[in-house]
């Protein structure tokens, strides 16, 4: 195991229909989109948490012509954010 923390998580919210139904009618189910928020608030958890880590592990650096890019000091995104960041 790598152990990298990369986690993905798919899922269909669709039915699944046959290319060539036997019977005229078919029957579905569907989850009601009260349910369905928990779902979409984890999706956007994760991608907050993995937004922030990336500012967090970037390094100043420069690249092609000279041009260089800063790291962002960590106690200047807690404040611009307003959070807590454990390091």
């Amino acid at each position: 195991m790598h152990g990298s923390g990369d986690v993905a998580l798919a899922f269909s919210t669709t039915n699944k229909i046959p290319h060539y139904p036997q019977k005229s009618l078919i029957k579905t189910t569907l989850l009601s989109d009260f349910w369905m928020d928990p779902l979409f608030e984890m999706a956007a958890d994760a991608a907050e948490e993995s937004l922030l880590n990336a500012l967090l592990a970037a390094r100043t650096m420069k690249g092609r012509g000279g041009n260089q890019v800063y790291e962002i000091p960590i106690d200047r995104l807690k404040k611009a954010l307003k959070i807590e960041i454990s390091p």
